[in-house]
C-alpha cells in the first residue's frame, strides 16, 4: 500500500495476497488505538482527572498548520536525495 508494486521484490516472508487486507487491518487498528488513549481515563471527568493529551495534540498540529500555511509551505522543498542508486541495488 505504501510502495509502488513494480519495485516490490519479495522477501522470505512474503504475505502474498493477503498483504494488502492485513496492512488494512493494522492501519485501523493503530488508529483505533491511538484515538483511544486520547480518551478520559477516569469517570466522571473533572479538571484533576481530565486527559490534556488530546488537547495538547489538537494545538500542536493547529500551530503547525498555521505555520505550515503562512510561511514554511514558500521555502519548504522536502527531504534532499543525497545517494543516486537505486532501490535495492546497495
Amino acid at each position: 500500500m505504501v510502495m509502488a508494486e513494480k519495485n516490490f521484490k519479495p522477501g522470505p516472508f512474503y504475505l502474498g495476497k493477503a498483504r494488502r487486507s492485513i496492512c488494512l487491518i493494522a492501519f485501523l487498528w493503530i488508529c483505533y488505538t491511538c484515538s483511544v488513549f486520547l480518551l478520559p481515563t477516569f469517570y466522571p471527568i473533572t479538571w484533576n482527572t481530565f486527559n490534556y493529551a488530546p488537547v495538547a495534540l489538537g494545538v500542536s498540529l493547529g500551530l503547525i498548520m498555521l505555520w505550515w500555511f503562512l510561511d514554511a509551505r514558500k521555502w519548504f522543498k522536502g527531504p534532499v536525495r543525497n545517494v543516486d542508486i537505486p532501490n535495492g541495488k546497495v
